[in-house]
């Protein structure tokens, strides 16, 4: 099945429906893994984005919906269309956003600034573990290891102490920069991947060396 939708942002109301969707039928499975919020959702989306080989949409629609859940969806043909239309506009949301290198994570922010970045952190995560990164070179792995570190998952977060409303928001750039540098080297290594292979033209033995000295190149650079 293929969807097609425009490249036009979830304003506020839209996101509130996606993410009413999303607590209806977004499976939580054996490990406590669940894309259940917005931010759940964009980090996920930007680890999906970001790795080192494609993620067809089949894909990472499994790791939020297990074959249950996506049933119950299904058999409401409305709320189907609805919840694909706002997953697909997200993720390309998401992607130009990375393309741009500009507002790459949508964390959740409270009205005094104050900002969290575990919900985007843990989506991350999910993201990440589900779509096997391999072994990371060390200034990528740091860059993993401090979104980790404030995810769910990480050591540090159930006893992490409160934070002031500006270190809050200098922790949230340090994650947009940590997830903009694993983004780009795993951009590097596709780009390179399918970069064709240069093959300079044969130069026979009897023509011009093309060093420029005027000599053939049998008698020049060939030898």
């Amino acid at each position: 099945m293929e969807f097609k939708f425009p490249n036009q942002l979830l304003d506020d109301e839209e996101i509130e429906v996606l993410e009413d969707l999303l607590l209806e039928y977004a499976t939580e499975w054996e490990n406590g893994d669940c894309i259940v919020t917005p931010a759940n959702l964009d980090g996920f989306f930007a680890a999906v984005i970001a790795s080192p080989e494609l993620v067809k949409p089949s894909q990472w629609m499994s790791v939020i919906f297990d074959d249950e859940d996506r049933e119950r969806l299904l058999a409401d043909q409305q709320e189907f269309e609805l919840m694909m239309e706002l997953l697909f506009r997200h993720y390309n949301d998401v992607a130009q956003r990375f393309f741009e290198e500009e507002n790459i994570a949508y964390f959740s922010t409270y009205e005094d600034g104050y900002v969290s970045v575990e919900e985007w952190c843990t989506g991350y995560i999910i993201g990440a573990r589900y779509f096997t990164w391999g072994k990371l070179p060390d200034e990528i792995q740091t860059c993993y290891d401090v979104i980790y570190a404030e995810s769910f998952y990480g050591e540090s977060n159930p006893s992490r102490k409160k934070l002031t409303v500006k270190e809050s928001q200098n922790l949230a750039d340090h994650i947009i920069e940590s997830a903009g540098a694993i983004y780009t080297y795993f951009f590097n290594l596709r780009v390179q991947a399918i970069e064709p292979v240069r093959k300079e033209k044969k130069v026979g033995v009897n023509k011009p060396c093309p060093c420029g000295s005027g000599k053939k190149f049998k008698k020049c650079c060939l030898q």
